[in-house]
């Protein structure tokens, strides 16, 4: 069977941020899983979070899911099929959510 090139890229990404290379501290005791706003509030900071939205419809979504999400410290892997990064709470005052300091 074939893998689509997509998903190996999108699970190698995932393969190197749970490998622990870099000195990051990502929390790797869950997936935060989300494709909406509402959904992302959810995800605790230091989470593995993973963007899967229903459609893409503009190129610009992942970089805004990662200018507001992903901890920039961090790796940070994104493709056709979502967004891969360690979550950060630091800027949800954008969404005019709680968090940030």
């Amino acid at each position: 069977m074939r893998i689509p090139s997509t998903l190996l890229g999108l699970s190698l990404a995932t393969a190197a941020l749970l490998s622990g290379c870099g000195g990051h501290h990502t929390d790797q005791s869950k997936l935060c899983a989300f494709s909406t706003d509402a959904q992302a509030k959810k995800c605790k900071a230091g989470d593995l979070a993973y963007f899967a939205p229903n459609s893409w419809g503009n190129e610009q979504l992942p970089l805004n899911v990662i200018a507001t999400y992903c901890n920039t410290n961090d790796p940070i892997e994104f493709n056709q099929a979502g967004v891969v990064c360690t979550f950060t709470d630091k800027r949800l005052w954008l969404l005019g959510g709680k968090g940030g300091s």
